[in-house]
């Protein structure tokens, strides 16, 4: 599977910036594809795949978004990472 990473966080920035809303959408719904063509995700997967539904906004299913949303925020809660269990469940 395909990684990409940024040196500082502004660089990442200024291109997804750059792109406009609903191609960052598609993108993340591709993002989602990917996830889950990689086989039943662990928590971690189950975080990604919420965060990019989340950000697919009205692409995604809602019911979905919610339901994932939901476990990662349980899982995270789980191991005592509050900030992302928040995180998961607020955005």
């Amino acid at each position: 599977m395909a990684s990409y990473a940024f040196r500082h966080a502004l660089v990442r920035e200024a291109l997804y910036s750059d792109i406009s809303q609903p191609r960052r959408q598609s993108l993340h719904m591709r993002a989602v594809a990917a996830i889950e063509a990689a086989g039943p995700p662990g928590p971690g997967g189950v975080a990604a795949t919420a965060v990019h539904l989340r950000l697919a906004g009205p692409l995604a299913d809602q019911a979905k978004v919610i339901s994932l949303s939901t476990r990662a925020s349980d899982a995270a809660a789980a191991v005592y990472a509050w900030d992302e269990a928040v995180a998961q469940a607020c955005t």
